[in-house]
């Protein structure tokens, strides 16, 4: 059981690429433990408690640089790792984790990972790697959204949005179109105005808590014309 769920997360391509000895180490430590759908996995300024990686569900990682404003940093998708950044300088955590839908998590508890660094130094060394990865990945997405006007936001998030499990596999956004409009920068009305007419043009679906791509090629060739083709009433 436990050698099938480590070639799982080695499929991540952080964990496949460092030693095996390392991967091994920290399998031994691996905990599991069950989530619900909007549980807040730690909070923003919380104390490190732990390494974790993503086995089955999403989770998203979010900031709130003021009141009502939130910045999605990423979405994870099984078997991402995550909150590597306080576990290295045991500062507290620069953002919030957050359950999208119910799911199940591995963690290493900061405790052991501790010991297993104090044998295994460079473990802090592939530690600073996944961080550079989330940095630039971050960077990326931000940069992208950030240069393009709201319609085209709200289109390009739900293109990048996780695919639901197969067979079909569409993109689907988990979140309410209150978080969806603080995300892009926009007001709730604009983007339920945005969505609706994506919605009429037979683009997306929405149903209650989440929004469902249905025809993932016409919303790409929408998004270089975004502004002419939503905006038109």
């Amino acid at each position: 059981m436990q050698d099938d769920l480590a070639r799982r997360l080695a499929q991540d391509p952080w964990f496949g690429s460092i030693a095996p000895a390392h991967r091994n180490l920290l399998m031994g430590q691996l905990r599991q433990r069950h989530t619900h759908a909007g549980e807040r996995i730690y909070a923003f300024g919380s104390p490190p408690d732990a390494l974790y990686v993503v086995i089955e569900g999403q989770v998203r990682l979010v900031s709130y640089p003021r009141v009502g404003k939130q910045v999605l940093h990423l979405v994870l998708m099984p078997p991402s790792w995550f909150g590597e950044v306080s576990v290295l300088d045991d500062g507290p955590r620069p953002n919030e984790a957050i359950s999208v839908g119910t799911g199940i998590l591995g963690y290493v508890a900061l405790a052991d990972f501790q010991k297993l660094a104090a044998s295994a130094p460079a473990l802090y060394r592939d530690l600073g790697i996944l961080s550079c990865r989330h940095q630039r990945a971050s960077l990326k997405y931000m940069g992208l959204m950030m240069s393009q006007t709201p319609p085209a936001r709200i289109a390009l998030l739900l293109l990048r949005s996780p695919r639901s499990p197969a067979p079909r596999g569409r993109p689907t956004l988990h979140m309410s179109q209150e978080d969806l409009a603080g995300m892009v920068g926009v007001s709730r009305q604009s983007t339920n105005k945005t969505l609706k007419r994506l919605q009429a043009m037979r683009l997306i679906e929405l149903q209650y808590g989440r929004i469902i791509v249905t025809d993932e090629a016409r919303l790409k060739a929408v998004v270089q014309q975004a502004d002419k083709i939503l905006n038109d009433a």
